[in-house]
Parts: C-alpha cells; sequence; structure tokens
C-alpha cells in the first residue's frame, strides 16, 4: 500500500457541480481529461454520473474510452485526435463525439468505410490561436458537414482565451464572435442541438446562460481558475503522508542534496514519504508549508524524488499525518499554495500527482 494517499470528497464535487449551474444558469459537462485533473477518470465520472451529469469532456479518444467504460450511456466528446483510420473507427463504435477542427478531418471522415452516422462537434477558434477551424470557415464547414448524411452534427463549440477574469477585452471579442456565427447558422435552418464555450472561467465570471453546457474543468475540483481564493467553491482533494521518521541533529547541519538548507538550532527533522515524484513539484524546495497537527510547518532543503524533511515539534509522533495540501477552511495550505512556492499553477501541480499515489474517495 501506498504511503501517499489522495482523499477525494465526493460531497465537494457534488456542491461544484451545483454552484457552477447556479452560476452559469445552464448545464455542465465535466471536464475530466488527464486523469480527472489528477482525481482518477473512474471515480469522478462515477461522482458526477450519480450526480446526473451526463456530458464528459476529455483531449484523447483513449480517455473517452476510460469514461465509456464507467459510464456506457454518458456523451463524451473528444477533441485531440490523429487521423488514424482504426482509432477513430473505435471511437465511433463506442458513440463517441469528435471534434471538427480542420477541414482534412472533415475529408477523412466523409470517406471512413463506417455504417454508424460520425457524431462531431465543429470546433471554431476565436482567438486561442490553436486547433479549431477559422471564423471565416465555419459558416460554410457546418454547412457541409450538415448536409453529408455520414455525419450527425451534434455540436459547435470555441475556448476562451483569458476567462478567468471578469469583462476580459478578448473574451468579450469571442463572445460576439461566435455568436454571431451560430446566428448565421441558424439562419441557414441547420439543426446544431448544442453551442458550447465556457470553460471554468467562463462559467464563473460571464454571462453565458444562452449556450447549452459549460465545460467545467479545474473549478469542478473545487478551484478557481484565477488560483485566487473563491469561498463558493470546496477543494475535492487532500493530498497527505505519515511521518515515518523522526531525527535530532545539532545546530549547523546541512540538510539534504547539496545542503542548500542547514539547521539554525539543535533541531528535530520529521522525514516525509512525498517528493516530486508524487506530488510535490522540487521548484518547491525552500518555500513549501506543510499542516501538521495543527500547525503550519516549513519544509528544510531540497525536495527529493520520494520524499522531504520537515521542522519537527515536540508534539510530533512517527505516523502524525503531513497534510500537503488540502482544505483551507480548516486550515490547511491550498493546491494553490503549493504552485505559488512550485512557480507554476495549480492545473499542473493536480496533473502530475503520480502514480504511487492511491486515491480514496469519500462521502460517495
Amino acid at each position: 500500500m501506498s504511503e501517499i494517499t489522495a482523499y477525494v470528497d465526493a460531497a465537494a464535487i457534488r456542491s461544484n457541480i451545483e454552484y457552477l449551474q447556479k452560476v452559469s444558469q445552464t448545464n455542465l459537462m465535466a471536464v475530466v481529461k488527464a486523469n480527472a485533473y489528477g482525481h482518477g477518470l473512474a471515480g469522478v465520472v462515477s461522482i458526477c454520473t450519480k450526480a446526473g451529469i451526463d456530458w464528459f469532456g476529455v483531449a484523447t479518444i483513449d480517455e473517452a474510452q476510460k469514461v465509456k467504460a464507467t459510464a456506457p450511456e454518458a456523451r463524451v466528446l473528444a477533441w485531440l485526435y490523429q487521423l488514424d483510420e482504426e482509432m477513430i473507427q473505435c471511437a465511433i463504435d463506442s458513440g463517441i463525439h469528435l471534434a471538427i477542427f480542420n477541414e482534412q478531418q472533415v475529408e477523412f471522415l466523409s470517406y471512413l468505410q463506417t455504417e454508424q452516422q460520425i457524431t462531431v462537434h465543429l470546433h471554431i477558434d476565436t482567438g486561442m490561436s490553436r486547433g479549431g477551424l477559422s471564423p471565416s470557415e465555419a459558416v460554410q464547414t457546418a454547412q457541409t458537414i450538415s448536409q453529408n448524411p455520414k455525419f450527425n452534427l451534434e455540436g459547435v463549440f470555441t475556448h476562451l482565451v483569458s476567462s478567468e477574469a471578469s469583462n476580459d477585452e478578448v473574451v468579450m471579442g469571442q463572445l460576439a464572435t461566435f455568436r454571431e456565427i451560430q446566428t448565421q447558422i441558424k439562419k441557414l435552418g441547420i439543426e446544431v442541438p448544442n453551442f458550447h464555450l465556457a470553460n471554468s472561467g467562463g462559467a464563473l465570471n460571464y454571462d453565458v446562460s444562452d449556450f447549452s453546457f459549460v465545460r467545467a474543468g479545474i473549478a469542478l475540483y473545487g478551484i478557481d481558475p484565477s488560483d485566487k481564493p473563491n469561498s463558493n467553491l470546496k477543494p475535492a482533494m487532500k493530498v497527505s503522508a505519515p511521518i515515518i521518521q523522526l531525527k535530532q541533529v545539532d545546530k549547523g547541519i546541512g540538510v539534504g542534496y547539496n545542503h542548500t538548507s542547514k539547521t539554525e538550532q539543535d533541531t528535530t527533522l520529521a522525514l516525509v514519504p512525498v517528493g516530486y515524484a508524487d506530488a510535490i513539484p522540487r521548484t518547491a524546495s525552500g518555500k513549501l508549508t506543510v499542516w501538521v497537527n495543527g500547525e503550519k510547518r516549513r519544509t528544510f532543503g531540497t525536495i527529493s524524488m520520494d520524499q522531504f524533511i520537515i521542522e519537527a515539534a515536540a508534539q510530533d509522533e512517527i505516523g502524525d499525518e503531513v497534510i500537503i495540501f488540502g482544505d483551507p477552511s480548516l486550515g490547511h495550505p491550498t493546491v494553490c499554495d503549493l504552485a505559488s512556492a512550485a512557480g507554476t499553477i495549480s492545473y499542473e501541480v493536480l496533473v502530475r500527482i503520480g502514480s504511487r499515489v492511491q486515491r480514496k474517495y469519500l462521502n460517495l
């Protein structure tokens, strides 16, 4: 059994779903790519399904297949894939929805020998300059797809650039562009059941009630996309590990690789079996604080692959829980605190939680 545990609170996820639906005034697609942002894909899909969610978004076809394995009736959109006939046929057979983000995909799928309709969502690039058709191509491509009986045009969507801030000029422009495309498509009599564009920031900061659903990623797991506190969202994960050694050391003793820290006085050091292979970026060395026995503790030295050192207190014992991040309402450091110490964002910390970290689900 792993020494490191990520506790995932199903009640927090359910609360976040309820809040995101309330604030956006529309339905919700649960984004569960990258192992559900580190929370465990199968576990989160099960929680969401029981909460009434039947739309899921992922990056890859492989991830979509994993969603289907847990929730066979779910509607799953995969938005990144290569033109591999076998892989795409497998997706079609499983009823997976595919994004169309360039004209080559339309041509490839048109000539694919399949008896089933291919359910697609047209991806429009309104400002990200990543995947997606240009706005000038959007309406014509939608018409081409709608006239081909091989396709079922289920949705049209885009992705927002900087929605973590409200009233952002670029985002406001994207909203206007996408709504104009939506109007043009409808004027042509093209029936598209779902138009969607809002990520977590869009759901929290913009009026997107006229769209079919929001695609909630980071906020589903209780983190505001700005990495700033948001009392309306409940962080769903706590990561902790036990103290496995206590050691008395003298003043002036170097700690860890390259002795980047030295004790300032006679000190008790505690060894915690978590490292950069698990959940803590090495760049957080010397800046990370953790929670032990109701107190914040500083770390010593460089974070190693499998372990780090903290300054222990008199009451600490072997086996005591060391919380790397958790619930701020209980005083715990947050994943955003860890991300800040590491010079990154909460998204990256969460998705890099390693395979040695066991997930335990609470309040199912």
